[in-house]
């Protein structure tokens, strides 16, 4: 047994740890989410709104896929994804970023912050 194997056990049981986790916290996450998202928002006056709420909508979505594969394999989890209160109203989860705020998806085919 080489000392790769007992790294990959350890691995192993860090990542059930940490998606059990994630089961059972998800709401608590999801509002973290939220408040940081929130936070870095008025702390930036809004300039990087696009940015931030992107980042914000890319976590949501991992912690919500992290919960739904711990129920279809019969981990400990909710089992119910919540869909965020923040988001907004009409918009589908997980839908593509809107390219009138997503940095990347700008009308003039560039990306990085908005010049101005």
């Amino acid at each position: 047994m080489s000392a790769f194997d007992g790294l990959k056990g350890k691995a192993s049981v860090l990542r059930t740890k940490a998606t059990d986790f994630i089961g059972q916290h998800q709401g608590q996450i999801q509002g973290g989410l939220t408040k940081a998202g929130d936070f870095a928002d008025r702390k930036t006056g809004g300039k990087y709104a696009g940015r931030i709420d992107s980042v914000r909508r890319k976590a949501s979505g991992f912690v919500e896929d992290v919960d739904r594969s711990n129920t279809s394999t019969g981990q400990p989890g909710s089992g119910t994804a919540q869909t965020d209160p923040s988001a907004r109203p009409g918009t589908p989860p997980n839908s593509p970023p809107d390219p009138t705020t997503d940095p990347k998806g700008r009308p003039d085919g560039t990306s990085g912050p908005p010049r101005g």
